[in-house]
C-alpha cells in the first residue's frame, strides 16, 4: 500500500508497514510481518548474539548460500552497510536500487514485457487479419 513499485521500503517505512501488516492484515500478513517471528516488533531489537541460533539453523538446513549473501553480514556492526557497498561494487548500475530503492531493473522488465505484448499482439493481428 505504501510502495508504488511493490518493492521493500526503505526503514523507518518498514518498520510501519510490518507493525500495519501485524495489527491489520490477514493471517498471511500476520505471519509474514517482521520476517515471521514470535518475536514480532522486539524482533528488531534482538542483538547480534541472538541471532546465532537462527543462522546455526540455516547451516543445518543447508542454506549455506542465503547464510553468506545475508546473515553472515548482520552477525558483526555495520554489516548491512558492508554489503550494500559490496553489492554497489559489484553491480554499479544497479546504484538507484540499492540506495534509494527505485526498482530500476523491475522498471526495466516490465517495459521490456510490455514491448513483447505489444510484438505478439502485432503479429496477431498481422495473421488474423488476412
Amino acid at each position: 500500500m505504501f510502495s508504488v513499485f511493490d518493492t521493500a521500503l526503505s526503514p523507518p517505512l518498514d518498520y510501519f508497514q510490518a507493525m500495519g501488516d501485524l495489527l491489520y492484515g490477514d493471517k498471511r500478513e500476520r505471519d509474514a510481518a517482521f520476517w515471521g517471528s514470535k518475536l514480532g516488533p522486539l524482533q528488531l531489537l534482538k542483538p547480534p548474539i541472538a541471532r546465532i541460533p537462527d543462522s546455526a539453523w540455516e547451516l543445518l538446513n543447508g542454506e549455506t548460500e542465503k547464510f553468506a549473501n545475508y546473515t553472515a553480514y548482520t552477525m558483526f556492526p555495520f554489516g548491512r552497510g558492508i554489503r550494500q557497498v559490496k553489492q554497489l561494487v559489484e553491480s554499479p548500475e544497479r546504484v538507484g536500487e540499492i540506495t534509494l530503492r527505485i526498482p530500476v531493473n523491475q522498471i526495466k522488465s516490465r517495459i521490456k514485457r510490455s514491448e513483447k505484448r505489444n510484438q505478439q499482439q502485432a503479429f496477431i493481428d498481422a495473421t488474423l487479419g488476412e
